[in-house]
């Protein structure tokens, strides 16, 4: 077995993933000038046309049955997981410091340990409460800047916050429910329609309700940030991640995606000159330890 077919190799892409997924969070903080749905629109406007070559070449793609309320609510949930997922984020990422934006948008495992017990039945282990709760008290840990409450009511960044953890349930109940779609349909049949369906819906709310003459005075750097912000942060980490899936599985490469913060706040620090208190870094590794927990099996 070569080296590129080992799964030595599919761990490094799924750590560059990981890495690109970090760049996320600067790169909006990098656009603040440019429309919230401006850039979310290009997100997806990009990362779909940059998608849909490897889409189409993929041994893995699969019809999709969009009749009936099945169909329905797959589009229901790609649109929570991505339409709304994004806007949110990107408001998120600019009401709130990057850094603990990030770690609370990738916190959404924690709402998934909670809310699918409930609605699918999925059964937990004791060690994934354990894991919920000790992931909740780093969240908390986080927002409050290290447990003063009244810091957290009259935070600057609280709206961010906000936008951040209504991110992440969106995130998380949305992918409840994708769960079974991508079993039936694999994993690049769905992130193709996650983009298609994202692309579809945004182009209208942004026709409907964007501000798109600022189209036509966006600087030539900010287009660059666009671009990178669709095909580096968005088409890459994806491909890369379903070629993880199909090397090592989804449970082991749903892990890298704890490193996401990791990167996020390494980046933002070095990039956006964003400081480092303690309570991120506690926060932060409390958080991510709770969620290795919560996807324990």
């Amino acid at each position: 077995m070569s080296f590129k077919d080992s799964k030595y190799f599919a761990f490094i892409l799924l750590t560059a993933a990981s890495i690109c997924w970090g760049f996320m969070y600067v790169f909006v903080r990098l656009m603040a000038e440019i429309d919230t749905l401006n850039i979310a629109f290009f997100r997806y406007i990009f990362a779909l046309l940059a998608f849909a070559p490897f889409y189409f070449l993929s041994k893995q793609r699969k019809k999709i049955n969009w009749r009936g309320r099945s169909g329905m609510a797959l589009i229901i949930w790609i649109l929570l997981n991505s339409a709304l997922a994004t806007v949110l984020n990107v408001l998120a990422i600019k009401h709130a410091n990057a850094s603990v934006a990030s770690i609370l948008i990738n916190a959404n495992p924690l709402f998934i340990a909670l809310l699918a017990p409930i609605l699918i039945k999925e059964k937990n282990r004791i060690v994934n409460y354990l894991g919920a709760v000790i992931a909740f008290g780093g969240v908390i840990l986080v927002m409050t800047e290290g447990g003063h409450i009244s810091k957290f009511l009259s935070s600057q960044f609280l709206y961010g916050y906000i936008f951040a953890l209504v991110s992440a349930f969106s995130i998380g109940l949305s992918t409840i429910y994708l769960k079974k779609y991508l079993r039936l349909y694999g994993s690049w049949a769905i992130s193709f329609y996650v983009f298609l369906i994202g692309a579809i819906t945004l182009t209208i709310v942004n026709v409907l309700f964007g501000n798109l003459g600022q189209l036509f005075s966006i600087s030539s750097l900010n287009w660059l940030w666009l671009i990178l912000f669709g095909l580096v942060c968005t088409t890459f980490p994806f491909v890369v991640f379903n070629f993880g899936v199909e090397k090592i599985g989804p449970t082991k490469a749903g892990v890298f995606k704890l490193l996401i913060p990791v990167f996020a706040v390494v980046l933002a620090v070095l990039l956006l000159n964003e400081p480092l208190t303690w309570y991120i870094v506690v926060g932060g590794a409390v958080t991510i330890g709770g969620l290795a927990l919560v996807q324990v099996k």
